[in-house]
């Protein structure tokens, strides 16, 4: 039903429907096909990379590693991620956040 109503929404009703223009727009701001966006085969890790890759070319390279690095920082701190050494506590790990997050 869901997958029913949002297809009639962004192929027939267009830009008057809520779900049009989210799409419409999603579509312009990531240049992605619209049919590529309604295939129920686009995988959400293909959408993230989209949306990565157009962050990364919209911004300074510097500042995208940097703010790479902190997310997976975040990760680490948050548990979601493991370093393979472990010499680092979470002190360390905090310090590390911290200091790119104020340079």
């Amino acid at each position: 039903m869901v997958k029913y109503v949002a297809r009639q929404g962004v192929l027939f009703s267009g830009i008057k429907s809520c779900i049009g223009r989210n799409v419409q727009f999603l579509s312009e701001r990531y240049q992605v096909c619209i049919p590529d966006m309604l295939m129920h085969n686009l995988a959400e890790s293909n959408f993230t990379r989209i949306c990565e890759r157009h962050v990364e070319n919209s911004m300074d390279p510097k500042v995208f590693w940097e703010a790479r690095l902190v997310y997976e920082l975040v990760m680490v701190r948050d548990g979601l991620y493991r370093l393979t050494d472990d010499n680092f506590v979470s002190l360390d790990i905090c310090q590390a956040i911290a200091s790119l997050c104020t340079d």
